[in-house]
């Protein structure tokens, strides 16, 4: 009986080993095919081949549906080939949210500027990621800087220039970059977005909805040329007019809070108490940690909610 039991339990420990071993050869396996997927992608965002490293990226995605490499590519990708599935996620949106996954996606692309610093696609891929996933306007206005030195007719890097620039009140600037680069893609929302902003600084509200109109017509419209539109309705006291543009903005990018939170204070004064409270519990349930979240969970207490 004791033999019979020793041989139950080494059959039993040698079983565990050999999972184990197959386990391990398995994510290694795993490990060198993300290894071989991030080498593709460099080398087709190196040549400025966006459109492929956007296949590439979705056919990883579809692998993964979490890989954070393929989900951003996919991402800039798209907003350089006006060819989106999606649009550019934020810091409310999977997988920017995460902390650790923010720092290994900055890691990566610096590392890749790294090894060729000239590299104006490997730029607007840094530039991207300081903007869309850390919120950080200054270096990534640097990036786009770094580019336009190089190439001065870059229009992607002139929209995001001319919104840095709004961004520090250098209203002229941005006025005179996103100009430029209007006359060269006319298709192009960012600029249209940064001339928004600029007349609703300025207190030229009428001006501000016409940019703002232009630019959810564009190809590479997204959630926030939505919600600008939306927000300046619901300054005007155009209700009606504010929850249908603010619910495409969601429509866009479900994830986005901004909207959300703008749409339940839309509601609140429309007297639709029940979709005021359901935005709110939107807003605390994706961005907790922001203002606007304290702001909700606050709104829904005082509600009895």
């Amino acid at each position: 009986m004791k033999a019979h039991q020793s041989r139950l339990f080494l059959s039993g420990l040698v079983s565990l080993l050999l999972f184990g071993i197959a386990g391990t050869l398995a994510a290694g396996q795993d490990a060198a095919k993300d290894t071989d997927r991030r080498s593709r992608l460099a080398s087709l965002i190196q040549k400025g081949d966006w459109k492929s490293a956007k296949t590439e990226a979705e056919t990883w995605e579809k692998a993964d549906p979490q890989a954070a490499v393929a989900l951003f590519v996919e991402d800039a990708a798209g907003l350089m080939t006006k060819v989106r599935k999606h649009p550019v996620r934020s810091t409310a949106d999977f997988p920017y949210s995460d902390q650790a996954t923010c720092d290994r996606l900055l890691s990566w692309t610096q590392d890749l500027l790294a090894q060729d610093p000239k590299n104006t696609n490997y730029l607007m891929l840094n530039g991207i990621f300081y903007v869309t996933g850390r919120r950080d306007f200054q270096r990534g206005m640097e990036q786009f800087e770094k580019i336009l030195a190089s190439e001065p007719d870059n229009v992607f890097a002139l929209g995001f220039v001319g919104a840095g620039y709004g961004a520090k009140n250098q209203l002229d600037d941005a006025v005179r970059v996103s100009q430029k680069a209007l006359k060269l893609d006319s298709d192009l929302a960012q600029a249209y977005d940064n001339l928004g902003m600029v007349s609703m600084t300025r207190g030229d509200l009428q001006k501000a909805e016409e940019y703002f109109k232009k630019a959810v017509t564009c190809s590479d419209a997204e959630a926030m040329d939505w919600f600008n539109l939306g927000s300046l309705y619901a300054a005007q006291g155009r209700l009606q007019e504010a929850k249908t543009a603010l619910l495409k903005a969601v429509d866009v990018s479900p994830n986005f809070y901004p909207p959300h939170w703008n749409l339940a204070s839309v509601y609140y004064r429309l007297g639709m108490t029940e979709d005021c409270v359901r935005e709110c519990k939107i807003v605390v349930k994706i961005a907790p940690n922001t203002v606007e979240g304290q702001k909700a969970a606050n709104n829904l207490r005082l509600m009895g909610r």
